[in-house]
């Protein structure tokens, strides 16, 4: 596998595409519960916050998925910008992302 196409890096700029006026960030990174490496990555748009998982494969390359589908379970948050809301005023809280030891 083309290690430019697998590298974490790369794969930010494919799927968030980060520019000087919309930054990417860096949320939260740790290892899940079976110890699978994981960083999550969030920019803002202006329908609201754009946030990915990259996992870590056993062989070095980073993807949007995990090694092991069975291994992990995503729940996905309902993120819609309200009203009238200022979606640059804050980022909110990241509480999606697969569990961790802490």
């Amino acid at each position: 596998m083309d290690a430019d196409k697998t590298s974490l890096r790369s794969l930010v700029d494919k799927w968030i595409a980060p520019t000087a006026t919309c930054p990417v960030r860096v949320t939260r990174f740790g290892r899940t519960a079976n110890g699978v490496r994981f960083i999550c990555m969030e920019a803002l748009r202006l329908a609201g916050p754009l946030t990915i998982v990259f996992f870590y494969h056993d062989d070095s390359a980073w993807r949007v998925f995990p090694p092991s589908a069975s291994q992990l379970r995503l729940t996905v948050a309902n993120r819609s910008k309200h009203v009238g809301e200022d979606v640059g005023s804050r980022y909110p809280s990241v509480s999606h992302l697969p569990n961790v030891e802490q």
